[in-house]
């Protein structure tokens, strides 16, 4: 069977619609109620495939674009998360309940709105005594006559009537209520991570009876997924290749965190990715059609009889060309940089879920036609061409993860794990350097890699202090990148954003996010860390010691 697709939107940003219990927010709730609804949705099954209509909390999409995700992914159903609220201070008491609304073009939805309706109410009337279900309703414009909500109206593509709704995918598009914020009792109950994560449940439980999904129909491992974490290391993956290729460890080092840093930002396995790459290039010896000087690691265009294929302008692009075109054989989902894989247009999105499925898609005929007569031959040895690179890729993985002492020592300056997302918005035609080490200068250009161009976007694994600046570290270590926001715009990840969601407090020590006064201007980083000195509404004074830095805003910090 197809698998059902479900669009979540998580509404609002972050800090968004301030509750009445201390330290809610309804933007930042809802973020955390889609990541445990997908979660229970996905759990369990094969047969559901849970799309967000964003990728951060501080991402902010207009409400028809929002909508349009569903439209734009075949989704059958589009659930935009929400809690209600009232105007009125005098009213914040009086107000109370769970509103689902739907469109008003498709009125078979109503049954499934009801279900989830009081499966909410279900989990939050025991704790709060006064939730209940303010039922399904609809909200229709009275200049356009269409739906008055422009998630639901782009959900539904526009549609103005029950007719044309009914030739799109989405058959079910609606707003939840998840009670109100400016009531104490439900507020409370919103606040607390436990409370979101039974309703995730019950919400996931009841699409799911609705829809008589039950579990599995495929077995739960059928090859080496396209997209997903990397699970080998920069280490290991170095070490891989200098035990096929010692010269191409040392002139192609950076190789295997280019390729974790491009896969982590698509959502491909760069470990299998480099596999890939070893394949293609002979561990790069350059003895086919494609030489080294291309920068093209897995054969793009290169057809044979002498053909070369394309070209890319540096090592970096060549990986990401790569990564690009793996991600239109596994995934139906857009790029997150600009396209440059010249071919992307040419591959039938999705058509190659796994490397093994590569074989006769990606690789044409895909086997070793000396060795065997047909590619199910081969694949019943295990010895396709996507099968050579899962195979590879259990090699990589048995190397020790310990450097040895000729491997490129990396600077030690702090923490690891993705932090969130720098975003190149420095136009200008030369580009924006990225440097081996963090520290100003020419001389230490990541020339190899080559420079990089507005709308490129990477992930960043901590903010250092370099001089009167600041520098991101990019993951996997593949240079740094600078911090000014002259140059570049930084959106912190998830887990980021709930960091700095804590209450800081005069006396706490807190990393500065970014480095613009209370008043809106900007004050040189010359440390990592500082101590909050006092506090006023969201006025914050910090410093060293006794000394004052800057007033800022508290959100502009976090406690660290």
């Amino acid at each position: 069977m197809s698998k059902l697709t479900i669009v979540l939107d998580p509404g609002h940003k972050t800090n968004y619609n301030k509750g009445v219990y201390s330290g809610y927010y309804e933007g930042n709730a809802v973020w955390k109620l889609a990541q445990y609804l997908k979660e229970e949705l996905e759990n369990g099954t094969d047969q559901i495939n849970v799309i967000l209509t964003k990728s951060s909390l501080a991402e902010d999409p207009t409400l028809y674009n929002r909508g349009q995700v569903a439209v734009k992914n075949n989704a059958t159903v589009f659930i935009s998360l929400h809690s209600n609220a009232v105007g009125d201070t005098s009213k914040y008491e009086q107000a109370y309940g769970v509103s689902v609304y739907r469109s008003l073009f498709l009125p078979d939805s109503a049954d499934l709105g009801h279900k989830l309706a009081d499966a909410v109410v279900s989990v939050m009337r025991p704790v709060t005594g006064v939730t209940y279900s303010r039922g399904v309703l609809t909200y229709q414009s009275t200049k356009t006559g269409r739906d008055y909500y422009g998630v639901i109206r782009g959900a539904v593509n526009d549609a103005g009537g029950v007719a044309q709704a009914a030739s799109y995918s989405v058959k079910h598009a609606f707003i939840i209520e998840h009670g109100f914020h400016t009531n104490s009792k439900e507020c409370a109950f919103l606040a607390d991570d436990n409370n979101l994560r039974k309703i995730a449940k019950v919400e996931a439980d009841v699409i799911k009876e609705h829809f008589g999904i039950t579990g599995r129909t495929e077995p739960e491992y059928a090859g080496l997924s396209i997209m997903g974490e990397a699970v080998a290391t920069e280490t290991q993956m170095l070490e891989y290749l200098k035990a096929n290729n010692p010269s191409a460890a040392e002139e192609f080092a950076d190789l295997p965190s280019l390729y974790l840093d491009e896969g982590k930002v698509e959502g491909v396995r760069g470990d299998a990715a480099f596999c890939q790459a070893c394949k293609e290039t002979g561990f790069f010896k350059f003895n086919g059609d494609v030489k080294k000087g291309q920068n093209n690691f897995c054969g793009l265009g290169a057809t044979g009889g002498g053909n070369p294929g394309h070209s890319f302008e540096s090592y970096r692009m060549g990986v990401r060309a790569n990564i690009q075109h793996l991600k239109a054989y596994g995934s139906k989902e857009t790029l997150v940089n600009e396209c440059i894989d010249p071919r992307f247009k040419y591959v039938s999105r999705g058509a190659a879920l796994t490397y093994e499925d590569l074989a006769g898609k990606w690789a044409v005929p895909g086997y070793d036609t000396k060795k065997y007569t047909s590619l199910e031959a081969a694949r019943s040895e295990k010895d396709a061409y996507g099968d050579n690179i899962v195979a590879m890729l259990a090699k990589v993985l048995s190397m020790s993860q310990e450097k040895s002492q000729e491997a490129p020592q990396e600077p030690q300056t702090g923490s690891v794990g993705v932090i969130g997302t720098v975003k190149v918005i420095y136009e200008g035609q030369d580009g924006l350097n990225i440097h081996k080490t963090p520290e100003w200068g020419n001389i230490n250009l990541n020339l190899k890699n080559g420079p990089v161009h507005a709308g490129e976007v990477f992930n960043v694994t901590e903010k250092v202090t370099v001089g009167t600046g600041a520098m991101y570290k990019l993951l996997s270590g593949a240079g740094y990148i600078t911090a000014s926001e002259k140059y570049i715009t930084f959106t912190a990840s998830a887990q980021e954003q709930i960091k700095s969601d804590k209450k800081v407090k005069a006396g706490d020590t807190v990393k500065v996010i970014r480095n613009v006064t209370y008043t809106g201007g900007s004050f040189k980083l010359y440390y990592d860390k500082y101590s909050v000195l006092s506090i006023s509404g969201d006025r914050a004074v910090i410093g060293i010691g006794e000394v004052v830095t800057a007033a800022v805003n508290i959100k502009d910090i976090a406690v660290a």
